[in-house]
């Protein structure tokens, strides 16, 4: 799942809550239901930007101390050390995430990205609600 996606779909499940640190801990959950649903991966010069713009948006739109932005904080934290992993900081077997270390199933990789626009457009029809 592309890390914006995480994101955006954190920020989401982070929107209606009062609280940062729930929000932050709802956006993690997110993670997890993501990274069960098959998807289709990108390298990481790709996937940085992406969830550095999409977070930056938030941040600007929503506030620094949002719920809606901790939720998507959330949304891809558990990402960092798939990140590290792939510069080489972190070893496979260090992960701690479930999705990540292998005992629960990651998605299955596919060649779509229609699931993860689909997720977005959903996310985004709820961030958009009541404002």
């Amino acid at each position: 799942m592309m890390a914006a996606v995480h994101a955006v779909v954190g920020a989401a499940a982070g929107r209606r809550l009062r609280r940062p640190a729930a929000a932050l801990a709802a956006g993690v959950g997110t993670h997890l239901v993501g990274d069960l649903i098959p998807h289709r991966d990108f390298p990481l010069a790709l996937e940085l930007p992406l969830m550095l713009a999409a977070l930056a948006l938030l941040a600007r739109g929503r506030g620094v101390t949002s719920p809606t932005l901790w939720g998507a904080l959330g949304g891809v934290l558990p990402d960092v050390e798939n990140g590290l992993h792939l510069m080489g900081l972190v070893p496979e077997r260090a992960k701690l995430f479930p999705t990540h270390n292998g005992v629960l199933p990651h998605g299955r990789p596919i060649r779509s990205i229609a699931n993860q626009l689909l997720l977005v457009l959903a996310a985004l029809v709820v961030l958009r609600q009541g404002r």
